[in-house]
């Protein structure tokens, strides 16, 4: 298979073709659709973002101009028509009848030009007319609209699709159907997707990455968008030493950020990209520029809305945080300790379970040494839908545990007697991924621990058993896990544990060298081997375990980071009665947070702090930091002492005290490190 082969659409396309007038080619930024629709020999592309002497002839005239908009290139018409034979862009150009005459070789169009008024008749007599006119020397080829998304050309596209007479091909990032304008018409859609690492990695030979460790970063990064090869090339040709990675990936990335400037023009956004790709997910309050920011990034078509905000696709979050953190590894490492930290103490103040889930990823994700993160976080687009089995799903699964017993050097008779246990006992245990074409590629057995499933678990805990349904009653136990690529693994265990969060503990047996390292590199508790080996491959399986419930599971991902626990409002007071002594002062658990990591920045930090509370605006918050100053910063006062000067009562003044107590706890929790030292 080699890069120039035909695109895996095109078939499906040139079906499309027989069968509709309008068709909608998607897909995400560089994942080849324009090559797609080049491949055809019965087109003519007009590229949405080309200009003629000026806006180009799909721009609408209402709509602003940004800065990256335009390429200051040939005209539509030529790029459209250059690579016909027997068609010449001047001929194109000057057979076109002046603007607006709405005529197709000296004929009227068949449709009427819409009355005005309508939203769209102006744009008809300029642009919509220069389109249709242009193309009529074409003799009825089908019109391809390319970069039909851009700002502000969508409405005038949907004119163009209205009154060109013949088939017209629209090129999007996002599906067509998803805008309300264009719900409800009769279009097929054809979705591009990712190519196999196979086909990157022979397209990344072909454009002259020799080298085989080069190429296999590029393949691993390039998460099957032909574009990020493309982009490798060039920077390696232009001098990018090959042994830099994050000098790539920057390349890479002023490419990525280039294009998508055509979706949104200007730069406000850009800083907020390498932000989110570093956090991974982040709301309005993460990203810190309001409202109308939030609103921008969210518009981008690289970008995907989740349970904690937004996030962006891989490869594009992998390609920017590489670059980030090379351009600057200080600011890049603190934000991504802000945010684990800010995680972290959310997930102990959250009752809600998915929302426990999802932040409980996020904080894996930020704190996961790099082989954790390149198993369960791999820069492949990936976050395809999970589903709980049912009967039907019986004979796939069967299929694909036979591949899991294959590549895991079990003996298949064994195998088999466990897998139909599990299948007998609860068909549902089995969490399943599929690929956009329905095929099962990824699989959990995820079995609850109860009494009705006891005989399926014994097995797999064997003298464990006891303690174990005893203990984790509720719990989930994980028989197998398996996934046919890189995507559909990392999704399957990712979505285990995040099941396993919600379900409070997970138990996992296994026998598989490669999760066996995961788990001790997740922290998990060992259990111990099996007496017997269950799958007759030489080696016992091992059992470990994880308890997920809220308290638990923070503390575990504190452990697993090495990011100190949250100080309570106690660890303050003990800092602030300390506050004047250096010797007690070092002994604070505080002093291990990089906010106050020596005695002097968190002595100056406290005293911030209180200097800040007393100054709110709100007269509670500002009534707390004066009680905080009076007590802690002239110890020869009592509580009765300060409470009588303030003319509070006991009950308030010591509601009071606690309220400042928590906000500092709080604020420790989420500042980030300052020259306090």
């Amino acid at each position: 298979m080699t890069a120039t082969a035909d695109p895996p659409q095109l078939a499906e396309l040139t079906t499309a073709l027989a069968t509709h007038r309008l068709i909608n080619v998607c897909g995400p930024l560089g994942v080849g659709k324009t090559h797609l629709v080049e491949s055809l020999s019965t087109t003519t592309r007009v590229d949405a973002l080309a200009t003629v002497d000026g806006p180009g002839l799909l721009a609408d005239p209402a709509a602003g101009h940004g800065a990256g908009e335009h390429r200051p290139a040939e005209s539509a018409v030529a790029r459209g028509t250059a690579s016909r034979p027997g068609v010449r862009p001047e001929t194109a150009r000057s057979a076109a009848p002046p603007l607006g005459t709405g005529r197709r070789g000296g004929e009227r169009a068949d449709r009427p030009s819409p009355a005005a008024g309508d939203g769209v008749a102006d744009v008809h007599r300029g642009t919509v007319g220069a389109v249709i006119a242009s193309e009529a020397c074409m003799g009825g080829a089908a019109l391809v609209l390319d970069e039909a998304d851009a700002p502000g050309r969508l409405g005038t596209v949907r004119a163009v699709v209205d009154h060109y007479p013949g088939q017209v091909v629209v090129v999007t990032r996002k599906p067509l159907a998803s805008y309300p304008v264009w719900s409800g018409l009769d279009m097929a859609t054809i979705r591009v997707g990712p190519l196999p690492d196979a086909r990157i990695d022979d397209a990344a030979r072909d454009a002259g990455i020799a080298d085989p460790a080069v190429r296999a970063w590029v393949t691993r990064t390039a998460g099957g968008i032909p574009l990020v090869v493309y982009a490798a090339a060039r920077a390696l040709r232009a001098g990018v030493p090959p042994t830099v990675p994050g000098a790539l990936a920057d390349r890479i990335a002023q490419e990525l950020l280039e294009r998508l400037s055509r979706e949104s023009p200007g730069r406000r956004w850009q800083h907020a990209l390498r932000l989110l790709a570093t956090a991974g997910s982040a709301d309005e309050a993460g990203l810190a520029g309001g409202p109308e920011l939030f609103t921008l990034v969210s518009g981008l078509s690289v970008v995907v809305p989740g349970p904690l905000g937004l996030s962006i696709a891989e490869p594009y979050r992998e390609i920017l945080e590489l670059a980030y953190a090379w351009r600057q590894p200080d600011g890049h490492r603190k934000v991504r300790d802000r945010i684990a930290i800010r995680a972290l103490a959310r997930l102990s103040e959250e009752a809600d379970a998915e929302r426990r889930a999802a932040l409980a990823e996020q904080a894996l994700f930020l704190t996961a040494p790099a082989p954790v993160r390149a198993t369960l976080f791999p820069p492949v687009p990936g976050n395809r839908p999970v589903h709980q089995a049912t009967a039907a799903d019986a004979d796939d699964i069967a299929r694909l545990m036979r591949q899991w017993s294959h590549r895991s050097g079990f003996a298949p008779d064994r195998a088999e007697r466990v897998v139909d246990g599990w299948s007998a006992t609860d068909i549902s245990s089995f969490h399943l991924v599929r690929d956009e074409e329905g095929r099962l590629v990824g699989l959990a057995n995820l079995m609850p621990i109860a009494d009705h499933t006891a005989d399926s678990i014994e097995p797999l805990l064997q003298q464990h058993s006891d303690a174990i349904i005893g203990d984790r009653r509720g719990g989930l136990l994980l028989g197998a896990a398996f996934g046919t690529d890189r995507a559909a693994h990392a999704r399957i265990l990712r979505h285990t544990l995040a099941v396993g969060t919600r379900a409070g503990d997970l138990v996992v047996s296994t026998a598989n060298p490669d999760y066996l390292n995961l788990l001790r590199a997740l922290r998990f508790d060992p259990h111990g081997p099996l007496r017997d080996d269950l799958y007759r491959s030489g080696r016992a399986p091992e059992v470990y375990s994880n308890d997920f419930t809220a308290g638990s599971g923070r503390h575990w991902l504190q452990r697993f980071s090495g990011i100190p626990d949250a100080p309570t409002p106690e660890d303050v007071a003990a800092a602030l009665h300390a506050i004047d002594d250096p010797a007690a002062l070092a002994t604070s658990p505080l002093l291990t947070s990089p906010i106050t990591p020596t005695a002097t920045a968190l002595r100056r930090w406290l005293h911030a702090m209180i200097a800040e509370l007393a100054a709110a605006a709100d007269p509670v918050t500002a009534e707390a930091g004066t009680i905080l100053a009076a007590y802690y910063t002239r110890p020869s006062a009592t509580h009765v002492q300060v409470a009588s000067r303030l003319h509070l009562s006991r009950a308030t003044y010591f509601r009071r005290l606690r309220h400042g107590l928590t906000l500092i706890a709080t604020r420790h929790r989420h500042d980030q490190p300052a020259a306090y030292g």
